[in-house]
């Protein structure tokens, strides 16, 4: 007897545990019994502890066991957050639970139902990048006549790319659309409608011959690990196990599903299932990505009976910064989920108050930038640290002003986002390195190498080199060969010509390695012979920041190049010179 009042009691404290710390609207959303939720949480309002919790109270209350939820996001690192955060409120690892990404949920029943589909276990995902190069080597197969670009189709390829990218995130079938086509050019009232038509008819059949070639080729896309899921439950016996598999599932950020997932949910749990969604129509960011506000707009027609449970206190921003955006946004009114619900989404903060916002008006970029590093370089007089700052921009491009300002003053910062990593000056480096390797004939790649802190040519001698290999119809590869037998009139110094002849043998050995190595290993060897990681290194042990994010962009790099090597069979460096353009 004792023992049960134990458990009992060692149980109650676990209740406990699960629910500390939530407001009452958030323990409601972790508490919800069955039935479809809509759980409106406003920016900062803790949405990833609802849902991290509402796992660990089902299981606890013992309404489902691990492997029957199911939990979908939209990246890699937020699965990691919640699988962690799950862990934290358990006394033991939940054995089967399934947090992940929409794309690898699709991706896991895709190898497991491979045989169902006609493919392969291990089928390939295309890349975007692949998809482009794919549909290159594949032009002639598509018969293009509207579309037609024989001179450098790239351009039109990657639009093709976004078309049927966007078709399948529609959930369009091409059979459908090239009868929906087909229709529209039989009814055709003139000659510019029945123009218009065949363009169409003609992405219809494109886009059905590229999922022709996809599967004849053993590959499938990005937006099939979705897709394709569709077609799993057109079979009975198949619907059946994955739908007795889950008894609930939660889906973060639902504002940014698009049709086809929104749809793959619909159809595994029914318009009346265990569905929970939490998202805030406010913060919706990828309608260019294909995702449908609708979705969590109409979230209440498309599912019977659904609750709406609202979240609205902020742990991340003062009052003020919060009244001065719930401002802007009533400017998206009547088309907000607040007005078609009738809801209070005005976010209350748990910080207080807080000081005034300011807004600062500037004549250009380099007078805000010089501005705020300003400020920055006087509140670290007072003794702030670095790490105190961050400076936001929209866009990699926007960060450079605010760089050079803080450079100009010796501010040590860190720059951080990826996107814009083929920009950054050391991977351009290694870029011209692969170009003139590829293509002997690519001056500009060659003369950018030359000029790098690589080799560090001295630019009046380059400048004169590049003069003579270009009157004399001569490769700039070839005068550094015959660096000691040029005319007198080209004058160099002693010292470009040893670079010169450096650059020639360092070129000459990776070209022949490159016969036997892959893209990877020849970057590498490069690194190391031209010494250029080993000053990095030696820069970077002696404190300087510059050097230690030069590091950090190359091991980057090195990230693609890896991506590119599993899942491309040919590693070759002129197969991934094409990947790179």
């Amino acid at each position: 007897m004792i023992i049960g009042d134990q458990s009992v009691k060692m149980f109650i404290m676990k209740e406990q545990e699960i629910l500390r710390g939530l407001t009452s609207e958030q323990e409601k959303a972790v508490m919800f019994g069955s039935g479809p939720c809509l759980v409106v949480a406003g920016a900062g309002t803790g949405k990833t502890s609802v849902i991290t919790r509402r796992i660990s109270w089902l299981i606890s209350k013992k309404l489902a066991k691990p492997d029957q939820i199911l939990a979908l996001t939209f990246t890699e690192k937020a699965a990691n957050e919640m699988t962690l955060r799950v862990d934290e409120l358990s006394d033991y690892v939940y054995s089967g639970l399934s947090i992940s990404t929409f794309h690898s949920f699709g991706s896991d029943l895709i190898s497991e139902f491979s045989y169902e589909l006609g493919l392969s276990p291990d089928v390939r995902v295309l890349s975007s990048a692949e998809q482009v190069l794919f549909i290159k080597d594949k032009i002639f197969e598509f018969n293009f006549i509207h579309y037609q670009n024989l001179g450098d189709p790239s351009a039109m390829i990657k639009d093709l790319v976004k078309i049927f990218s966007r078709a399948k995130d529609e959930a369009v079938m091409p059979e459908e659309w090239i009868k929906k086509a087909k229709n529209k050019m039989k009814k055709s009232k003139d000659e510019a409608e029945r123009e218009e038509s065949e363009k169409e008819l003609e992405l219809a059949n494109a886009y059905k011959k590229y999922n022709d070639l996809l599967r004849e080729n053993g590959y499938i896309d990005y937006g099939d690990q979705i897709f394709l899921i569709l077609d799993l439950l057109k079979k009975p016996s198949v619907a059946k196990k994955i739908r007795e598999r889950y008894l609930y599932v939660l889906i973060d950020e639902f504002q940014d599903t698009n049709y086809v997932q929104s749809e793959v949910v619909r159809r595994i749990f029914g318009d009346s299932g265990n569905v929970m969604v939490v998202g805030d129509d406010d913060q919706s960011i990828y309608k260019f990505r294909g995702a449908s506000v609708s979705n969590i707009l109409d979230f209440k027609k498309s599912y019977e009976g659904a609750r709406t449970i609202v979240l609205n206190k902020n742990f991340r921003s003062t009052q003020k910064i919060l009244d001065i955006s719930y401002k802007f946004i009533n400017h998206n009114n009547p088309n907000r989920l607040e007005v078609k619900e009738k809801i209070n989404k005005k976010l209350i903060s748990d910080l207080g108050e807080g000081a005034d916002p300011r807004l600062h008006l500037f004549s250009d970029e380099t007078k805000e930038a010089d501005f705020v590093a300003e400020k920055i370089e006087k509140e670290l007089k007072k003794g702030k640290s670095p790490t105190d700052f961050a400076i936001l921009v929209r866009a990699n491009r926007h960060a450079e002003e605010f760089v050079l300002a803080l450079k100009k003053r010796g501010i040590p910062y860190v720059f951080s986002g990826l996107a814009g990593l083929y920009q950054k000056i050391e991977i351009k480096n290694l870029i011209s390195l692969i170009s003139i390797l590829s293509d002997p004939e690519d001056d500009l790649s060659l003369f950018h190498l030359s000029a790098s802190e690589i080799y560090d040519f001295d630019m009046t001698d380059l400048a004169i080199l590049s003069s003579y290999s270009r009157k004399n119809n001569k490769l700039l590869l070839s005068v550094y060969e015959k660096i000691d037998t040029l005319p007198k009139e080209v004058e160099v110094s002693d010292n470009t010509k040893e670079k010169a002849k450096k650059v020639f043998e360092d070129l000459k050995i990776l070209r022949e390695e490159s016969k036997t190595s892959t893209a990877g290993e020849i970057v590498n060897l490069f690194l190391k012979n031209s010494g250029y990681y080993a000053k990095l290194t030696k820069e970077a042990k002696s404190g300087s920041l510059e050097a230690h994010n030069k590091i950090n962009n190359i091991a980057s790099f090195f990230d693609r190049v890896i991506s590119f090597q599993r899942n491309y069979r040919d590693h070759s460096l002129e197969k991934f010179a094409r990947y790179l353009e």
